[in-house]
């Protein structure tokens, strides 16, 4: 092996470290998403403040319940929280419950883009690799789970499942992702059975993340943090720093007003001012207060 080899070698050891360490400056350097905006249809994971805020806010806290505006990357963003658990956790699985099956599947496909997208120094496609042994990570996807294999111990995965009535009894994990929790169903029997799975005094971590929908167990939690223990973390529509009053104003105008506000809440009491479950669904704090 050359000096050239050696310090490369040195230099990728002090960036993994240094990411494992950092786990904003991994998601801001490495990070990539789908961009439906772009010709090249990637574009990097530049965290916007709110977004970052969010970050620490979840990486501080074991059990997190998150209020949000549509289409603001919060998925992403935890899916890339998920996949720095597995690069640098040892044995580590992380699992995600999604409303049906499809939605399921969606976020094993997001995990292989994000996979896919890493430099090769950090994880290569095990398919891609005739020695396997000479990789120090390798990665695999198959329909609902994609695998980290590492050359020094144990293997680290992402599983997903559908929201059923007895998903919760069917793993253990160190994090568990509940996307769309609002609109789970069986979201009560699935906590029931999921919660002393992640309930370890040493370790153990929720992330529940969902757009508002009233008489649900994520409003219930929500309004109840505190005796639930979850740490509440709301963004609101202009998270995303593009968009501009105009923006808001002409949004709203192609709602109606009661969508608008569940769907690109201001604050989390407009969030669940109105909607299904409300008695006149109809109803505006603005007009008829």
């Amino acid at each position: 092996m050359d000096d050239l080899d050696q310090a490369f070698i040195l230099a990728v050891e002090a960036e993994m470290a240094y990411c494992k360490d950092n786990i904003e400056y991994f998601i801001d350097t490495y990070g990539y998403v789908e961009d439906l905006d772009s010709i090249s249809g990637i574009s990097r994971f530049r965290l916007w403040p709110g977004q970052k805020q969010a970050l620490r806010e979840i990486m501080e806290n074991r059990r997190n319940i998150l209020l949000k505006a549509r289409q603001l990357g919060i998925t992403w963003l935890v899916l890339w929280i998920a996949l720095h658990m597995l690069l640098f956790r040892k044995g580590c699985t992380v699992v995600a419950l999604s409303k049906k099956d499809a939605d399921a599947m969606e976020l094993v496909r997001r995990m292989q883009f994000m996979c896919r997208h890493l430099p090769p120094w950090m994880v290569l496609p095990k398919a891609d690799v005739k020695d396997v042994q000479a990789a120090e990570m390798t990665w695999e996807k198959k329909a609902h789970e994609v695998t980290i294999f590492r050359n020094d111990g144990e293997p680290s995965r992402f599983i997903t499942m559908p929201a059923t009535e007895d998903t919760g009894r069917s793993f253990t994990a160190a994090m568990v992702i509940l996307d769309e929790w609002a609109y789970q169903y069986y979201a009560r029997e699935i906590w029931q059975s999921a919660y002393p799975t992640i309930n370890r005094p040493t370790g153990g971590k929720v992330i529940g993340l969902s757009t508002a929908k009233r008489m649900t167990l994520f409003h219930d939690i929500w309004q109840n943090a505190d005796k639930y223990k979850f740490h509440r973390i709301f963004l609101p529509w202009d998270t995303d720093p593009r968009r501009t009053p105009e923006w808001y104003a002409d949004t709203v105008s192609n709602m109606r007003k009661t969508e608008a506000l569940q769907e690109y809440p201001s604050t989390p009491e407009e969030a669940f001012s109105a909607g299904e479950d409300t008695a006149f669904p109809e109803f505006a704090a603005d007009i008829h207060v």
